[in-house]
C-alpha cells in the first residue's frame, strides 16, 4: 500500500526472476506456473490491473559435453493452458505477457578466441598456457556461480584430431585462471587459436577484464560475410 500511495509512481506491472540455465521444460513450466500465482495473488490483494508481466525467463542454453538444447515446442504446449488462462481473467485479459530472453537469444552466438602463448608439461600433464582466460571470460573458468568446473565446449581453430587431454589456463597469477581442465585436443603449440564456445552471453562483461592489467580483448561482430570491429574503450564501459 505504501509503494501504491506514492505520489510519482506509476505501476504499469510487475515482474520476477527466479532462476537462471535451465535446460528442462518441467521446470521452466514449474517455475512459470509460480509467477502465474504470485502475479494473482499480489494483483488481487492490491486491486491491480497491469499492463505487462514480464516472466524472467531462466531457458538456458547448452554450454557443456552432452547438454541437450531447450526443447521449447515441450515448454510451448506446457505451458500454453496456463497462459490461455491467465489471459481470460478480465484483470489481465489487457496485460503484454513478456519473456526476459536475455541469454537464450545470444549465448550461442558468439566464440572467444584465445592464443596459446606457451606449452608446457609436468608431471605427466600438457598445460597450455593462454593470452587471455577467465580475466576476460569468467563464467569460462568456472568462477561465475559454478559449483563443480565443466569444461565449455571448445576447439583448435584449424581443425585436428584430438589426441591428448590438454589443460588451458589464462595469463593470470591465480589457479583460479583455468579455461579448460583435461580438455580432449589436437596437439597445441605456441601461436595455435582456441575457440571457447556459447560465449555471445556474459563473457567480458562479466569478466575482471583490468585484473593485473592485462590488455582488454577485442569485439568482433560477423554480419554476413563481413566483419565489424565494436571494440569498447573503458570510457565506454
Amino acid at each position: 500500500p505504501q509503494i501504491l500511495a506514492l505520489a510519482n509512481l506509476e505501476l504499469i506491472g510487475l515482474h520476477i526472476y527466479s532462476g537462471t540455465q535451465s535446460l528442462v521444460p518441467g521446470a521452466i513450466c514449474e517455475n512459470y506456473r509460480n509467477f502465474i500465482a504470485i502475479f494473482r495473488e499480489v494483483c488481487a490483494r492490491y486491486d491491480i490491473s497491469p499492463e505487462r508481466l514480464v516472466f524472467g525467463a531462466g531457458l538456458g542454453v547448452p554450454y557443456f559435453e552432452n547438454d541437450k538444447p531447450l526443447d521449447l515446442d515441450t515448454l510451448a504446449a506446457d505451458i500454453a493452458p496456463d497462459l490461455d488462462s491467465l489471459r481470460a481473467e478480465t484483470r489481465f485479459a489487457r496485460a503484454e505477457l513478456v519473456l526476459e530472453l536475455g541469454r537464450y537469444l545470444v549465448g550461442e552466438a558468439g566464440y572467444y578466441l584465445t592464443r596459446v602463448t606457451t606449452v608446457k608439461h609436468s608431471r605427466g600433464a600438457t598445460y597450455g598456457l593462454c593470452d587471455g582466460g577467465m580475466n576476460h571470460h569468467l563464467p569460462a573458468s568456472g568462477n561465475f556461480g559454478m559449483v563443480i568446473h565443466r569444461n565449455y565446449r571448445m576447439h583448435k581453430v584449424g581443425g585436428g584430431e584430438p589426441v591428448a587431454k590438454i589443460n588451458l589456463s589464462g595469463p593470470l597469477c591465480t589457479p583460479l585462471d583455468k579455461i579448460g581442465v583435461g580438455v580432449m585436443m589436437p596437439e597445441i603449440k605456441a601461436g595455435d587459436v582456441i575457440a571457447v564456445h556459447g560465449s555471445g552471453a556474459y563473457g567480458m562483461t562479466a569478466s575482471p577484464i583490468l585484473f593485473i592489467s592485462h590488455p582488454m580483448p577485442k569485439e568482433v561482430f560477423a554480419v554476413g560475410t563481413q566483419l565489424q570491429d565494436a571494440t569498447r574503450s573503458l570510457g565506454d564501459l
